[in-house]
């Protein structure tokens, strides 16, 4: 059976390709035209959205923005009062520490101060 098919020329396979593929582009188009001008189109009411439903989508969204933007605010604020409470603290920090490292400082004179009055230093 294969025998009998003719061989084909060269070239020949090309030209059946070439032709088949824009066959295969037309028949695309058609069908792209058919489906966008030609079948039954839905009603507007149920394939696009109603102004009124866009403007209260978007008063609903300006609203939560707006308390979005509130939180936002109120936990800035909370945030730097925790910010300046935590700086008062170290300060306050620094400055005992500093206190106790001068009263350490101080300690081996009012040792010798203390002993010197207890009488324990005279006898030495």
């Amino acid at each position: 059976m294969f025998a009998q098919l003719p061989v084909p020329v060269s070239g020949a396979i090309e030209t059946w390709l070439l032709s088949a593929a824009a066959v295969m582009v037309l028949v695309e188009r058609a069908l792209a035209f058919y489906k966008n001008h030609m079948r039954e189109q839905p009603p507007p009411a149920t394939a696009y959205v109603a102004n009124e439903t866009c403007s209260r989508v978007q008063s609903a969204n300006a609203q939560r923005f707006e308390e979005i933007e509130a939180q936002q605010l109120e936990d800035d604020h909370r945030r730097k009062a925790i910010y300046d409470h935590i700086d008062n603290v170290r300060r306050e920090l620094k400055e005992d520490i500093h206190q106790v490292q001068t009263d350490v400082n101080l300690m081996p004179s009012r040792m010798v101060e203390l002993l010197s009055k207890t009488g324990a230093l005279r006898k030495a």
